[in-house]
């Protein structure tokens, strides 16, 4: 099955490919083996880097990954404790998590070493340090999401897309009003609406995404005339408005007190980089041509 890529209008030159550091290794480290390279588990290191190439390769442009780290703690937990409450349970007693954590600790060390830009702030996720990058970022520079989560969606503008490496295509901001028919700005109250359940967060009751649309539509045209399902519908979500409130304050990007990203990046080293392809085993996948735009590459190629 071949995959289409729609093109983001007028980009041009260098885009910054923003990562959600751990929705990504979360993905790759159950989707792939385990694999080692001596007493060193390499699954993540070649998953992530993995995508990262077949990323560059369809989206045929050049990319230079951000990565951007939940941290262990959650403001929005002390806002509303009941925030992610179910996946903490799940996962509190996962050993395979807690193996995932730790590499993911020595995946971040790594990184540091060869020198790519990556942010964890305290209390913050990911979501949020990537829309404060797209907020602070100099000049507009155009930015590729690579993440699976749909909070990000309210992130899309003309220069900012998101690349789903799941489905492996640019989602835009067009492609957004095409499916849900409304502006991406309007998506955290639609969800805030509707609920989110991997976020244990509850919507109004009785309110799915049809009805949650409608009122979104109506009341901002201003139309009055609305039937009386409709109206029993709306007068709900207005009781609920408290509820609303909440769940818009815990979706919206960024949560409160997002620190500002120092700007500018630091810059990756390239025989770092080989070094560590190198150690891990990684050679062979790191010659492809495509990491030449962002590395080079050693004379007699990358070898391990």
């Amino acid at each position: 099955m071949s995959t289409h890529v729609r093109e983001s209008k007028g980009l041009t030159g260098e885009e910054y490919l923003l990562i959600d550091g751990n929705n990504l290794v979360y993905r790759v480290f159950f989707a792939l083996p385990h694999l080692h390279k001596g007493q060193s588990p390499t699954h993540i290191p070649f998953g992530v880097f993995q995508v990262l190439i077949s990323t560059m390769v369809l989206a045929e442009r050049s990319l230079k990954p951000v990565f951007f780290w939940d941290s262990r703690n959650s403001a929005r937990r002390l806002f509303y404790p009941n925030y992610k409450s179910g996946r903490r349970k799940r996962r509190k007693d996962d050993e395979d998590v807690a193996c995932m954590f730790r590499q993911m600790g020595q995946f971040k060390l790594d990184l540091e070493g060869i020198g790519f830009p990556q942010f964890e702030s305290d209390g913050m996720e990911a979501d949020d340090l990537i829309a404060r990058f797209i907020l602070d970022r100099p000049q507009a520079v155009p930015c590729l999401i690579l993440s699976a989560d749909h909070d990000l969606y309210q992130l899309l503008q003309p220069g900012v897309d998101v690349w789903d490496f799941r489905k492996k295509c640019r989602f835009t901001v067009d492609d957004f009003r095409d499916k849900f028919g409304m502006e991406s700005g309007q998506w955290p109250l639609f969800r805030a609406i509707t609920g989110d359940k991997t976020d244990d967060l509850v919507g109004v009751p009785g309110v799915g995404e049809v009805r949650a649309l409608r009122y979104m539509k109506v009341t901002e045209s201003g139309i009055e005339q609305i039937n009386a399902a409709d109206r029993r519908i709306f007068e709900k979500i207005v009781y609920c408005n408290d509820l609303v409130e909440r769940n818009l304050r815990l979706i919206r990007l960024p949560f409160v007190g997002t620190p500002h990203i120092p700007f500018p990046l630091p810059e990756p080293c390239k025989d770092r980089f080989i070094d560590y392809c190198v150690q891990y085993g990684l050679g062979r996948t790191m010659s492809s041509p495509h990491w030449t735009r962002l590395f080079g590459s050693s004379e007699n190629g990358i070898k391990g």
